[in-house]
């Protein structure tokens, strides 16, 4: 036998999530399905039964208990978030430290003055571009790139 189609919208009927169409439509629905008219009449039972159940007494010292443990878990919550990413935060700069001592052996003091290229690029007038029509200001860059680059 197959389940009912509208078998998953029993609860969101019993619990007032439907929009007023879709109610009218589950309620002629509930009309001719016995087995969502059941669903139904059990979540009402058990929502019943709950409703009926006296509320617990809880001292003031509880009280107090349960509201200070709701600030713990907060910030349990928080804490079990900010530790993976710390620990993620730690191993990306640890990787990054180690790969940069490998580009830049410890045994330099001082930096190597930028070529010749990079400091023109660095200070680049835009209007010596516009007037460097053959392009030699690209190609010599290039240059530079390649002999750095040991090619």
């Amino acid at each position: 036998m197959a389940e009912c189609e509208f078998r998953a919208r029993v609860m969101r009927y019993h619990d007032g999530e439907l929009a007023p169409s879709e109610r009218r439509k589950m309620a002629e629905h509930l009309a001719r399905c016995p087995d969502c008219a059941r669903e139904l009449a059990c979540l009402q039972a058990l929502t019943r039964m709950v409703t009926d159940l006296p509320a617990p007494e809880m001292s003031g010292a509880a009280l107090a208990n349960l509201h200070e443990g709701v600030g713990h878990v907060r910030e349990r919550a928080i804490t079990r978030i900010c530790r993976p990413a710390a620990l993620a935060a730690a191993m990306v700069l640890a990787v990054c430290a180690f790969w940069l001592h490998q580009v830049q052996p410890s045994g330099t003091a001082e930096a190597r003055p930028p070529a010749a290229w990079e400091a023109a690029a660095a200070t680049l007038d835009a209007e010596l571009v516009r007037a460097d029509a053959g392009n030699s200001f690209a190609l010599w860059m290039v240059e530079g790139l390649s002999r750095e680059n040991g090619r």
